[in-house]
């Protein structure tokens, strides 16, 4: 771990902060943060943050966490679904326990260009994430999973009364057969075209 950061009359400044795991043969496994954080109006803490990487591979981490082994090797990627599918949905809750907030105000960056989990391999992840107060919205969100792009935007109003959101969804041929031999491993293989 490295790290270069400041704070300075309650704004933390990191210039900064990098994490390496141990490192696989598909990935670096090293992650940087940085960017700022002003906690000078203690109702408003504002800042940016961008969190970067090349290649992380989670698949040692997963496993040793989920206390399974890892699933046995199979033939190839044999079904790959061929519908597109684009879902979106609005709602809006009249509770009566929503709880207007005035913070923080905060915006996140995420961009990782591998991520890999089993069998599940992610391309070009890309999201910004805003907070400011009960509002919170993802937009971007877009990355390619196993080969298939997917996009999606989330806007949600957690600072109304109730609450309310708008979320849209866009994927185009995602293959299931890596999802359930990564995450149903007992299931490997079950997935095949006809």
């Amino acid at each position: 771990m490295r790290v270069d950061a400041s704070l300075n009359k309650q704004v933390a400044d990191v210039r900064q902060f990098v994490i390496t795991l141990s490192p696989t043969s598909r990935a670096t496994n090293q992650v940087q943060l940085s960017g700022q954080v002003d906690m000078t109006q203690t109702n408003a803490t504002q800042g940016k943050l961008k969190i970067a990487a090349d290649s992380l591979d989670f698949t040692s981490y997963y496993d040793l966490f989920m206390g399974r082994s890892r699933p046995r090797d199979a033939g190839g990627d044999h079904f790959r679904s061929g519908n597109h599918a684009r879902t979106s949905a609005r709602r809006s809750h009249q509770g009566t326990r929503g709880h207007p907030t005035t913070a923080p105000q905060l915006t996140a960056e995420v961009a990782i260009r591998r991520l890999y989990l089993r069998e599940v391999e992610i391309n070009d992840w890309q999201t910004t994430v805003k907070i400011d107060g009960g509002h919170v919205v993802l937009n971007p969100f877009k990355l390619t999973l196993n080969g298939a792009p997917l996009n999606s935007t989330v806007d949600l109003d957690l600072g109304v009364p109730g609450y309310k959101y708008d979320a849209s969804l866009s994927a185009l041929a995602i293959p299931l057969a890596p999802l359930v031999n990564s995450f149903q491993p007992e299931r490997k293989g079950m997935l095949e075209a006809h």
